[in-house]
């Protein structure tokens, strides 16, 4: 029972170090664009398959579905490792160039892990944006046998 009673201050421990984390390396700022930005391409990418599965005769809901899924997952995916590896290159980099001026290894300070948090956050931000948007717009082929023929 110790551990239930220690969860919510861990979680609060938590909300309050990416706070700090936040004021830090500022990823928040980075995190909202990427979300606006992916989230309307992953809306775009799946207008597009939608077409592409009207033009290319598919009539059935359920394939629309899983091409919308594979779709998704991939554009997910290549948010977030694209993403990574942006933004672990622009954050080791300035961190590099902060050591080189303190003097000093800065890995294991708030502000090293101020910038491994930031690169997480915005990978994560990254790759789900699409990922749930796109899902977003399949959402009325899922209810096709209840709602008829969505295939016009």
């Amino acid at each position: 029972m110790g551990n239930s009673d220690d969860r919510p201050g861990r979680f609060t421990q938590s909300i309050n170090n990416i706070r700090e984390y936040e004021r830090i390396a500022g990823f928040l700022q980075i995190a909202r664009r990427a979300l606006a930005n992916n989230a309307f391409d992953g809306v775009l990418t799946m207008i597009g398959v939608l077409m592409g599965n009207y033009l290319g005769g598919v009539d059935r809901a359920s394939t629309v579905i899983r091409i919308g899924i594979a779709t998704s997952v991939s554009i997910g995916i290549s948010g977030l490792w694209g993403a990574y590896l942006a933004e672990s290159a622009e954050r080791k980099r300035d961190l590099t160039e902060l050591e080189r001026i303190a003097l000093t290894d800065l890995s294991k300070t708030k502000i090293g892990r101020a910038s491994r948090v930031a690169v997480v956050i915005v990978s994560l931000v990254d790759g789900t944006s699409p990922l749930v948007s796109s899902l977003i717009v399949l959402i009325p082929f899922f209810f096709a046998s209840l709602i008829g023929n969505i295939m016009i």
